[in-house]
């Protein structure tokens, strides 16, 4: 799936594009303007404390902050063609509608919304091989099913049309089998941000590190040729003329 995808007799020069996530923004918008050099681009994010200076960005891209919880300035309603939401479910628990109706505020009517996640009851674990030990995969998998977020990713495309969406619809990917193993390190460091955000640890028995010591465990196997299996659900909608 391309990185916005409405018609391509929508597109300008002055298409304007807004990315919402809660790291690595600067990723998405150097390589989007890398295809599309005419697009105006804005980065969100809750804090600003992990993007290189600004300096750095692509000519007509900005970054700024922003509480997508909060309340949206007046300045970006009814702003952006596309909106692009990344792996935010962490930040929402299992109520994603305020979140959903500030971006839906800020889409010029027409707009696309395009809003990725991973079901993280969907995981399951893969290997290179029989005979592999995984036996600390496979508790590290049962504390993530565990997360007491994101249980709303797959009625997503359900949820944008009862908020008034259009054209809602969710589409599945595997992660290529070429970059299973880097992906799931990269949330392997994501799980552990979590732990130390959301969980308790207040001792060594609390359940922030508990679930840190299982993960270390998993990353030994994973580093052998056991991982946990990613599958990307991407929802796109469009607002309302």
């Amino acid at each position: 799936m391309a990185p916005f995808a409405p018609d391509s007799e929508s597109k300008s020069e002055d298409y304007r594009l807004m990315r919402n996530s809660v790291a690595s923004c600067r990723i998405w918008i150097s390589d989007v303007k890398l295809t599309h050099p005419g697009l105006r681009i804005d980065g969100f994010d809750k804090s600003l404390e992990q993007c290189p200076p600004a300096e750095l960005c692509p000519e007509d891209c900005s970054i700024r902050q922003l509480d997508i919880l909060g309340d949206v300035p007046a300045d970006l309603k009814d702003v952006y063609d596309v909106i692009n939401v990344r792996l935010i479910q962490g930040g929402l628990k299992d109520d994603p509608v305020p979140a959903l109706r500030n971006l839906i505020a800020m889409l010029k009517p027409g707009g696309h919304l395009q809003w990725q996640e991973i079901d993280l009851r969907a995981l399951s674990i893969a290997t290179v091989g029989t005979g592999l030990d995984q036996s600390a995969m496979e508790v590290l998998l049962s504390e993530v099913h565990d997360f007491d977020f994101g249980r709303w990713t797959p009625r997503l495309a359900e949820i944008c049309a009862e908020n008034g969406l259009l054209d809602s619809r969710t589409d599945r990917y595997r992660v290529p089998l070429e970059i299973s193993i880097p992906f799931c390190q990269t949330q392997f460091m994501a799980y552990e941000e979590i732990s130390r955000v959301s969980m308790d640890n207040n001792s060594p028995d609390s359940k922030g590190p508990r679930f840190r010591e299982s993960l270390e465990k998993a990353y030994a196997e994973l580093n052998k040729g056991v991982w946990l299996d990613h599958k990307l659900e991407v929802t796109v909608a469009r607002k309302a003329v």
